[in-house]
């Protein structure tokens, strides 16, 4: 990116995103990581879904933080981050996992 910039990795990132020669775009890590490890649990929250559209539209992946969040559960209609995102983006699976179970 460097190279192809003509910029500092430092600078890159603070102007994130930037579009440099060869159609390379580096864009900020609140892209993929919208919210931080140790932040994790803001996801489970009751309620904390709410806002997903303004806190989450940017970004284009969520992720879950796997090791710290796999013992996890997520109550059905709690309207949490984690079950906004699976009711929007994965529908039938959100389906199937609550169709016998109030968590999941």
């Amino acid at each position: 990116m460097v190279k192809e910039c003509g910029m500092k990795l430092l600078e890159l990132i603070q102007k994130a995103p930037v579009t440099c020669s060869g159609n390379i775009t580096l864009f900020p890590t609140s892209t993929f990581f919208p919210v931080r490890y140790n932040l994790f649990q803001y996801y489970f929250k009751p309620g904390g879904g709410k806002h997903f559209n303004v806190t989450f539209g940017r970004s284009v992946a969520l992720h879950f933080w796997n090791k710290m969040s796999k013992n996890k559960t997520v109550k059905v209609n709690s309207n949490s981050v984690y079950e906004v995102a699976a009711k929007r983006f994965c529908p039938i699976t959100y389906r199937t996992a609550t169709t016998h179970s109030n968590v999941f």
